[in-house]
């Protein structure tokens, strides 16, 4: 047992080190108590959801709806804002010893290491290397989505478990005798704990799912068709359970009391990375992360590679002669090239 445990345990230090690295004006110069990255609106809107869940708790208070904000016009339905309940939850023991503040630092620092650590799990599945699974946990923990994500406090999108957990489970599904009953339900916890930590990246995940599931369907059809009735079980099991624990608050997301109606941000449609964040050298923000390269965070015009990051380049160039021949490494590809093309925005359908 230890000597499995070893290499995920080296893999937590390693990644755990590079985020204390990051954090360091928090932790060593700074105090946790009351030091945050930056001064800018949104980490104090997230210490503030840090604070909100314990507080409703101990208050009898609903937590999907407040009344602390807005409140002279209704309060604010948090399910329909960037809130992440779960999080809150989780940290709520820390947060009444010692303070949001310091429940939100502690998010911060382990968000990049519980997501590389979920990546190097599901990188353990195609690979025994240790070395191979670690390149794939910093290049998950510290890329540039999640590095932009800490570097504003947008917690909902550092948390990025799920994707990785996802493929460990639909992997085990295709390529294990593991009972398809209990992987659904694994899966049907997953996405309900991804619910509660962030619905926008449930949702942007849902639609890579969808593209991923398309690919694999088409480039082996004969292995889909042999496990049609594990997928198909797995799958009912996930939808069932998840609409029952879901379905109240979907519905306040949707149509409950302060829902948001029309859209919150009319400039939304607009936005987008441009073509030449991604492809071509400009000058860009501060990053956040060692390991990203964040360009335009409001449009503005970034560094090459914005989106990718070199580390990922480089690694692509170093895997492709290895993993060319291999349909699963093509199935990420399109997946990964479909998410590329969907953070244009605007560019793929111009508006008038």
């Amino acid at each position: 047992a230890a000597a499995a445990l070893a290499p995920h345990f080296a893999v937590v230090l390693l990644l755990l080190a590079i985020s204390v690295g990051m954090w360091w004006q928090v932790w060593v110069t700074g105090h946790p108590s009351s030091t945050v990255l930056c001064e800018c609106g949104d980490p104090g809107q997230a210490v503030w959801f840090m604070a909100w869940v314990p507080w409703a708790l101990t208050h009898g208070h609903n937590p999907f709806l407040t009344g602390e904000i807005f409140a002279g016009q209704g309060g604010a339905n948090l399910l329909d804002s960037t809130s992440y309940l779960l999080p809150s939850f989780v940290m709520a023991p820390l947060t009444w010893l010692s303070g949001p503040t310091v429940s939100f630092n502690v998010v911060e620092t382990l968000a990049p290491v519980l997501s590389g650590w979920c990546m190097f799990i599901a990188a353990r599945r195609v690979t025994r290397s240790w070395v191979a699974g670690a390149v794939a946990a910093v290049l998950w923990g510290f890329s540039p989505f999640i590095g932009s994500a800490l570097e504003f406090g947008h917690l909902n999108f550092a948390l990025l478990f799920f994707p990785p957990l996802v493929f460990v489970l639909v992997f085990d599904l295709v390529s294990t005798d593991r009972r398809p009953t209990l992987l659904g339900m694994d899966l049907c916890l997953l996405s309900i704990a991804q619910f509660f930590s962030g619905t926008e990246p449930l949702a942007i995940f849902s639609i890579g799912a969808l593209v991923a599931a398309i690919a694999a369907v088409a480039m082996a059809p004969r292995a889909f068709w042999r496990c049609r009735r594990r997928l198909a079980l797995a799958g009912a099991v996930a939808l069932v359970g998840t609409a029952v624990v879901l379905a109240y608050p979907v519905w306040f997301l949707l149509a409950g009391p302060r829902h948001i109606v029309g859209q919150p941000w009319p400039a939304t449609p607009f936005l987008g990375a441009r073509l030449s964040d991604t492809l071509n050298p400009g000058s860009g923000t501060h990053a956040a992360s060692p390991f990203s390269e964040i360009g335009g965070y409001y449009g503005r015009p970034g560094p090459g590679t914005s989106y990718l990051g070199s580390p990922l380049l480089v690694g692509l160039a170093i895997s492709v002669p290895l993993w060319w021949r291999q349909r699963l490494a093509w199935v990420l590809v399109i997946t990964g090239g479909a998410a590329w093309l969907c953070s244009l925005g605007a560019l793929l359908m111009p508006l008038s």
